[in-house]
């Protein structure tokens, strides 16, 4: 009976750690370990209905790498590899600083998202801006070079017009706007 329990339980431990890696493979990308795209549109789905219910407000910054292409074809697409991870692991530890209020997705090759729930913009510009910030001075890898990078982001927060996530995500995505070497972001 004792070696049946422990078979057991042995089973049904390997069957746990088996649902949590693809839970892990579901919902988080398996390059930067940033959120998925379709845990993107679940989430930021629930998110904004739950936002507009309960009258709150809710921001989205949609940024992409300046000149990622260039990053690519000067150092390899593991280079470039390289570079997502690092843009990832250091808008991650931004947004960890801030109480990881907000959710970091990756949402295309070179494109990611924060989503800010219960914040409109004015609240949620020092993250952005941080986000930038952090980016702008760091330093990631390619390889075994280390490169400095630059994003472009488009900040906005719902509106009454917005009828579901994709006219918030539009919205971000059309303000896309290089940011200035001062630092500051327009925000809409």
């Amino acid at each position: 009976m004792i070696i049946a329990t422990a078979f057991y339980l042995r089973a049904d431990h390997l069957a746990e750690v088996r649902n949590e890696e693809n839970d892990q493979t579901a919902h988080f990308d398996s390059l930067t370990n940033a959120k998925s795209y379709a845990t993107f549109e679940e989430e930021v789905t629930a998110a904004f209905n739950r936002a507009r219910q309960q009258g709150q407000p809710l921001t989205m910054a949609a940024l992409d790498i300046d000149y990622f292409k260039q990053i690519n074809d000067h150092y390899g697409h593991l280079g470039g590899d390289d570079v997502l991870v690092g843009i990832a692991q250091q808008l991650s530890a931004v947004l960890a600083r801030h109480g990881n209020r907000a959710a970091l997705y990756r949402t295309g090759g070179e494109e990611f998202n924060v989503v800010l729930p219960a914040m409109d913009v004015k609240a949620a510009q020092p993250i952005v801006e941080d986000c930038w910030r952090s980016v702008r001075q760091g330093h990631f890898h390619a390889g075994d070079n280390i490169v400095r990078l630059t994003i472009s982001m488009g900040v906005v927060d719902m509106v009454d017009a917005d009828r579901n996530i994709e006219d918030l995500y539009r919205r971000a995505d059309e303000v896309y706007t290089r940011v200035s070497t001062t630092g500051v972001i327009p925000l809409r």
